[in-house]
């Protein structure tokens, strides 16, 4: 009996064993990639998508005729190999590289790029308003297959760094055609589907639990080191540690700083990070009574103890921010004010704005540990003035929707420019036709800011835009529509086996999928 017992117990180690090396030869796997971020994908759509998560694979099943790479804020070619732009810079002529091919087999043509910006501006949701005013359904020709020109509205100088943009990806003509329904340019099959020419291929979608992307062998570029890229959606910050650090996952987005800071001295983990331009923020609803009175805000901005917030929460892993404009980005202004933190002052502005108690908020955030943490500490920081916080998480869909719809009263947001200029950020963030889809979820309008942004938009003289963007970041601090929270670093935590792998500064949600290995 104690011999059968004994063979059993080494039969069973003999399994665990054989389970456990299947499961470390899975994830060393060099055909396959595993990364771990914390929420699912709204839509693969990319004349819809504005939020990172999404572009984060389109930005690979998509190609777009230019684009950014590696650790460079630098456009690059990408389907057009050259392009010209006329003396009045209103017209530029991309000639297109003629060995691109969708992925299933039809030519990518100029056709397809005049198709595909028609189509975003046709659907008109949140990425098409960065081109407003700046092109239009009547503004692209088709000169033959493989040279298309675009003929601006105004003159636009970030232009030629917008097609970089995942929203300037270039759809299939023919397969979004097929997929219509009741007119809606395919918008419902592209919502969980892809029509691209990119690096690679869209293969599976499950729901809350991961999204599998598979090489493209007939890609016109380089083709990528690894056979198929794995997304998981793991919620749970620690989590995705454990998982890493048991080598389960080859990279984990979501891990929470403190974390990250103890995994620096983990054997078989790598932590880079580098200076970013991304940035954290809360949208004041001015929409809403109280804050739309501009002494509630101002009391609001007076109570946040914002290097409170840098040292405990950041862990000193960002600096303070004072406008829509990271340091290191075109525009930023040092001499526009930082919030001063003053409760006296602030208790006062509460007083003279007919709120001497105090009044109920709603603060909804989407359910992010660092999120989370700053929400908490603002919550604590408003209370010692009277303000009773009540904080709202939410599925990062569902946050998303209720923001859009202004149905809050603070939101918490962050943001990277996806091109290297301060359009994106001060035409987003304070232009009233950003309202809800548009991502300025203050619902905050000025009519001398719109203004201002516009004529920022058609000069070419740097120094010009630079004065109108100081203007307007002044502005904005006196007039309080957001707290600017933190200029963040972007690091990433990874497996040492992971190879090639560069940060973006500028677009920190990217992942180099197409040029990473693992050895």
């Amino acid at each position: 009996m104690k011999k059968f017992y004994l063979i059993t117990i080494v039969l069973m180690i003999t399994v665990f064993l054989s389970i456990t090396v299947l499961a470390e030869t899975d994830v060393k796997n060099p055909d396959k990639f595993i990364f771990a971020t914390n929420e699912d994908i709204p839509t693969l759509d990319p004349a819809v998508s504005y939020e990172n998560t999404g572009f984060r694979v389109m930005y690979v099943m998509y190609d777009r005729l230019l684009t950014y790479e590696g650790s460079s804020t630098e456009i690059k070619s990408m389907l057009a190999t050259n392009w010209e732009i006329s003396d009045d810079q209103k017209t530029y002529t991309f000639h297109l590289r003629k060995d691109a091919y969708f992925h299933d087999g039809t030519k990518v043509t100029a056709d397809a790029v005049k198709y595909s910006f028609n189509r975003m501006l046709s659907i008109g949701k949140g990425p098409s308003g960065l081109f407003s005013g700046i092109i239009d359904g009547n503004s692209i020709e088709v000169i033959d297959d493989y040279t298309v020109r675009f003929k601006l509205l105004t003159v636009y100088p970030p232009f030629i760094t917008m097609l970089g943009l995942n929203c300037a990806s270039i759809v299939n003509p023919e397969l979004v055609r097929a997929h219509e329904v009741d007119g809606d340019f395919g918008e419902a099959w592209l919502t969980e589907n892809e029509a691209g020419s990119g690096s690679y291929i869209f293969d599976s979608w499950k729901r809350g639990d991961s999204l599998i992307m598979k090489v493209n062998d007939s890609y016109w570029g380089e083709k990528a080191k690894i056979e198929k890229a794995v997304i998981r959606f793991i919620a749970e910050s620690s989590t995705q540690r454990m998982m890493l650090e048991k080598g389960e996952i080859d990279m984990a987005e979501a891990i929470t700083r403190e974390a990250r800071e103890e995994l620096r001295n983990t054997e078989g983990i790598e932590v880079a990070e580098v200076p970013g331009m991304a940035i954290h923020y809360v949208a004041l609803n001015s929409s809403k009574s109280p804050l739309d009175n501009l002494q509630v805000r101002k009391a609001i901005s007076h109570a946040v103890d914002f290097d409170a917030i840098i040292e405990g929460v950041y862990l000193n892993h960002s600096i303070r921010l004072n406008s829509p404009i990271p340091k290191g980005l075109f525009g930023h202004d040092e001499d526009v004010p930082y919030f001063k933190y003053d409760l006296k002052e602030a208790k006062a502005m509460l007083a003279d704005a007919g709120y001497p108690d105090g009044f109920d908020l709603e603060f909804i955030v989407a359910d992010f540990d660092t999120w989370t943490k700053v929400a908490t500490v603002i919550q604590y920081q408003l209370s010692t003035i009277g303000i009773d916080v009540k904080i709202s998480k939410y599925a990062w869909p569902t946050y998303l929707e209720k923001i859009m719809n202004g149905d809050h009263d603070l939101c918490m947001m962050g943001w990277s420019p996806d091109f290297a200029d301060p359009d994106q950020n001060m035409y987003t963030f304070l232009h009233s036709d950003n309202f809800g889809s548009g991502w300025n979820f203050t619902f905050y309008e000025n009519e001398t800011i719109n203004k201002k942004l516009e004529q920022a938009r058609k000069t070419t003289d740097k120094k010009v835009r630079e004065k109108l963007y100081s203007e307007i970041s002044m502005i904005a601090y006196e007039e309080v529509p957001y707290l600017w929270v933190s200029q963040n670093n972007v690091s990433s935590a990874y497996r040492s086996w992971v190879k090639a792998y560069e940060l973006n500064p500028m677009i920190y949600w990217y992942v180099p999928f197409n040029k990473i290995y693992k050895k």
